[in-house]
């Protein structure tokens, strides 16, 4: 069983690996914190699995909301836009989105940490 200096550790990395995405305006500082939490308790390795899986489902939800609205070539073109923009300027830009477009990430990571439970 692991003390509290390695769930401080583990959260610190978590923290550290996932502020890139937050820099970019991909998550929000609560995803962050929430997901650098999940981290602590079940183990970066776990911690990563549980954030793929909720990236895998918001991939699909999102993909599913974009063609329901007519939206998926559009949000394709504006996907490769900021990378080609991004790629030119060499940094990391804040990425263009829509209030209305923004999916509240932590229902996926619960997903996704409910379906990691009952597999463990």
């Amino acid at each position: 069983m692991a003390g509290i200096g390695t769930f401080l550790l583990r959260v610190g990395v978590m923290i550290t690996l996932f502020f890139l995405f937050y820099w970019a305006r991909v998550l929000g500082a609560a995803d962050v914190k929430l997901i650098s939490v999940l981290g602590g308790f079940v183990g970066m390795a776990e911690g990563l699995k549980i954030v793929f899986l909720a990236a895998c489902i918001a991939a699909i939800w999102g993909g599913i909301q974009l063609v329901r609205r007519g939206l998926l070539i559009s949000g394709i073109s504006v996907f490769f836009s900021y990378i080609s923009e991004a790629a030119r300027r060499r940094r990391v830009l804040p990425y263009p989105v829509e209030e209305s477009h923004v999916l509240p990430f932590a229902v996926y990571l619960f997903v996704s940490f409910l379906v990691w439970n009952l597999v463990h």
